[in-house]
This record gives C-alpha cells, structure tokens and sequence, in this order.
C-alpha cells in the first residue's frame, strides 16, 4: 500500500479532524514547530513568537 493509499484509508476512516489530531499526536514537540512554521509560512501566516509553547 502506498502512503497516498494509506492517507485516504485512515482520512476516511478517523474524518478529517481525528486524523488530523492523530498525525499531531504522533510528531514531536520540535517535529510538530517545524510543521506548523512551514505550513504557516506557505500560507503566508503570521504566527506569533511571543506566546510560550505548550
């Protein structure tokens, strides 16, 4: 099964949200940043920095 198989077995599965909340759970703390900064950086979204981490 290819990852695209997988994506569309357990997006349709778990709904969009749970997935989602899913894959988050399973990245780390600094996997899960640098996620977010490039996300948010390819949507042109300014996070702010001043806020402590979670």
């Amino acid at each position: 099964m290819t990852t695209d198989e997988m994506f569309d077995v357990l997006l349709e599965t778990l709904g969009a949200e749970d997935f989602l909340n899913e894959l988050v759970k399973a990245l780390s703390s600094d996997e899960q940043r640098e996620n977010f900064e490039f996300i948010a950086r390819m949507h042109d979204i300014e996070l702010d920095d001043s806020e402590s981490e979670d």
